[in-house]
């Protein structure tokens, strides 16, 4: 409700059996407001099916399905709908988003929200097919991060999602594959919503996730009995800045989106906590990572015990490769607290000189 775009229609499929979401709904909609409605299912209809109901309710020309508890920021459905509106070969806009934990603490990046390139850009749909076929892991986000044509969704959702039989735990990935067998897709850069990640969430839970496996297995087959336009060289998607996208003739650039992603995995693994699903998870795995070692605990103590006077603080740095560079921006900041450190400890296995360095190895 706080979108700059203000063509909006939001609608509410209740799928519940109390009535709490009604009474958020009420609480938060005027009842004078035109701008939501509220549609209370008769009886529960599941995921699928109510999913469909949405669609079926809506009226607008683009749709976003925003799964409860993801947020947007105030100009997502702008910048979404700009693209859709200038570019009619696009038939998916996806946008990056937060991770946070239940209690709103922001969570590492993980693969599947670092973004593809570092700005706005439009990537050829068939190329984006393939790096699929050979990759099973969804780049793009879930319902929450697309803006979708409404005739397209149309005529692809209630295939891919018949109640009983068909997607239910990759169904937004599903869609997603549809429509870049129609259209290209344009991934923006910025973070434009957040989406919670929380122990009782629907891709969480075990029958989804068993679920997830062999859907997998429906995706791969879809993806091998594609036609169309076959991608410059394995693992490379042709693109162009967004800002270049209405230039005619296009010059599509080509970039290698496996040698990125697999770049970016390395790092990210080798971050503490990269896997965490809540913020105590991550502090409790970046805390084991800075415990000293017996000998360096006893080398400090012996120090700091010499010493004529007991300061309050003292900030123990660890440098165990001697980086003199990142060793002096640290000791810099250090020295440029509020509150001042009156002494320093470095821990380095570097050959040096200095009666303030202790060397642990």
């Amino acid at each position: 409700m706080n979108q700059v775009y203000d063509n909006l229609e939001i609608i509410v499929c209740d799928d519940c059996r109390t009535d709490e979401i009604k009474a958020v709904f009420d609480e938060l909609v005027p009842a004078s407001s035109n701008l939501a409605r509220y549609v209370r299912n008769p009886q529960r209809l599941g995921f699928q099916a109510n999913l469909l109901k949405c669609l079926e309710e809506s009226r607008g020309e683009y749709i976003k399905f925003l799964c409860d508890d993801d947020r947007l920021f105030p100009y997502f459905i702008a910048n979404q709908a700009g693209v859709l509106d200038a570019y009619e070969d696009v038939s998916l806009v996806v946008g990056r988003r937060h991770l946070v934990d239940i209690d709103d603490y922001v969570l590492p990046p993980r693969l599947e929200n670092v973004g593809l390139v570092p700005y706005d850009a439009v990537f050829k749909g068939e190329d984006m097919l393939a790096i699929f076929e050979r990759t099973p892991r969804n780049y793009l986000g879930g319902f929450s991060a697309a803006l979708m044509r409404r005739a397209d969704v149309m005529e692809y959702l209630p295939s891919i999602a018949q109640s009983g039989q068909g997607f239910i735990a990759l169904l937004d990935f599903a869609l997603f594959i549809c429509l870049l067998r129609r259209g290209n897709l344009v991934a923006l850069h910025t973070i434009q919503n957040v989406e919670r990640r929380h122990p009782d969430r629907f891709s969480g839970q075990p029958d989804v996730i068993q679920k997830a496996a062999t859907e997998w297995g429906w995706l791969s087959e879809m993806l091998k009995a594609r036609s169309g336009e076959q991608a410059p060289a394995q693992g490379w998607v042709r693109f162009l800045p967004l800002r270049k996208a209405l230039e005619q003739p296009r010059e599509w650039d080509e970039v290698g989106l496996y040698g990125i992603m697999a770049s970016r995995q390395g790092v990210m693994h080798s971050r503490v906590g990269s896997k965490s699903e809540t913020y105590a998870e991550l502090y409790t795995e970046w805390l084991s990572c800075r415990q000293f070692t017996a000998p360096q605990r006893k080398l400090i103590e012996k120090r700091i015990g010499h010493w004529t006077w007991q300061p309050r603080i003292v900030p123990v740095v660890v440098d165990p490769f001697g980086d003199a560079e990142g060793l002096d921006i640290t000791l810099r900041s250090i020295a440029e607290q509020d509150y001042a450190a009156d002494s320093v400890v470095v821990l380095t296995n570097a050959d040096v000189d200095d009666p303030q360095v202790l060397r642990f190895s």
